[in-house]
Parts: C-alpha cells; structure tokens; sequence
C-alpha cells in the first residue's frame, strides 16, 4: 500500500473515532430509566433461553421451609440424594420455553413429591381392611401386647436364642417350643419353622415320601426357596395358585 492509501485509511479511522465519541455518555436518568424497564419486564422474559439453566441447586431447596420437615424423618443427606435424582429427572424431561418461576416452581414441587414417596417406605401401622386376616403383606400375624410386652426385655437384650447354659455351647434354636409341641400333639418330637412353605415341604416329606403331589407352581417356588435339603417327593404344577 502506497503512502497515499495509507494516509486515507488513517483519515477514515480518525473520523470513525471522532463520530463514537460524539455519541453522549448514559446520563444517571437514562441508566435509572433502563433499570425500571428491566424491573416491569414480566418475569421469565429475560430467563436464559436453556431452561435448565433455572433449576435451583440442590442446597438452595434443602433451604427451603417446605422441605425441611423431611429433614427428621428421612435425614438430611438422605434428603439431599433424593432430591438431587429427581431434579436430574427433571433435567431430562425439561422442555425449552418454560419461565424460570415455572422450572423453578416445579423443581420444588418435584423434589416434595419425591421425599414423600421416600417416607412412605417407612414401616408404617395400617389399617387391614382386606378380609384376610393372616395378610403376608401386611405383616402377617399381628403379635398381641400382652405377648409383646413378656418378649420385650428379651428383644431389646441379649438372650439364649442359640445357646446351651448347661454346656456353655452353641445350642438348639428351638429351645422349649420343641417340648411344648410333643406335649401338645402326643409326638415323638416337634420341629418349629417360621412359615408356611416350610411347614409344608416338612409335612410332605414326612408324608408323602416318594408320591406325586400336586403343588400350585407360585408355592412350589417357595418351598424350593425354604428347602435346606434334598426333596424326598415329585411335584406336579397345575398351574398358578389362582
């Protein structure tokens, strides 16, 4: 470029720097003018346009009042999981063109519902109202107080369950309930199990050692499962218990 040229386009420049500073500074009235502006705007009108921008941090809704009663039954850092795995839900499903109040309203509302799906995992008392009175869902046989009340000292201790004071061994968890039972049922020994597949698969092998029995296929499954030993008799499935 000759020196002509490049006397022309330091001219230009000079022009370009005097008309910018031409241009009058924001006086304090037109700033104040511009803040009021933003301030009447309707909210979410300024939000970023990613949405997911808006959803709170998770320490920010463990400070909020709706969420703390949570706090005593569920713990606090059990709390700030549950509510970290909803709101990455939430993240995923969220959908552009939502307001920051709208995600931000709803980030709470998902959190809440989710810490009140956790509480009620707790083991909770319920009310049987199905006419089935030995419920295996509900807990089967309701212990009554007066029993309770004898047993718990022992449950809330150390006992004898498996151990013999006269040999100072490991002993037989059955303990008097097996000479309660040969008192009671004029055998030669008892043998106490905690279920009813159990009871069951003990009754068939004392009974029906080497028969076919006919065994619905939902307990079949069951007394396989409560099975410490070889099956002594052949199951037939008919099919489900219902």
């Amino acid at each position: 470029m000759g020196s002509g040229g490049s006397r022309g386009l330091q001219n230009r420049r000079s022009r370009f720097i005097a008309a910018a500073g031409s241009i009058p500074a924001p006086s304090a009235y037109d700033k104040a003018a511009l803040t009021c502006a933003a301030f009447l705007l309707p909210r979410g009108t300024m939000d970023n346009k990613d949405p997911r921008a808006c959803i709170p941090q998770v320490e920010a809704l463990l400070a909020a009042v709706e969420l703390q009663p949570y706090f005593k039954r569920l713990t606090r850092p059990l709390a700030a999981l549950i509510i970290a795995e909803a709101l990455s839900d939430f993240r995923k499903e969220l959908k552009p063109g939502s307001s920051c109040e709208a995600v931000r309203e709803e980030a709470l509302q998902r959190s809440e519902a989710a810490l009140i799906a956790a509480e009620r995992k707790r083991l909770g008392k319920l009310l049987n109202a199905t006419g089935v009175v030995l419920h295996t869902n509900l807990g089967r046989s309701p212990l009554p107080f007066p029993a309770w009340s004898r047993i718990e000292a022992i449950n809330t201790g150390y006992s004898n369950l498996e151990f013999n004071l006269e040999t100072g061994e490991r002993g037989s968890r059955g303990g008097l309930v097996l000479e309660l039972l040969r008192l009671f049922s004029g055998a030669e020994a008892g043998l106490a199990v905690n279920n009813n597949a159990a009871a069951i698969l003990l009754a068939l092998s004392a009974l029906a050692s080497g028969r076919e029995v006919i065994v619905s296929r939902g307990e079949a499954v069951q007394m396989a499962a409560a099975s410490a030993f070889p099956i002594s008799w052949r199951s037939r499935e008919p099919g489900s218990s219902r």
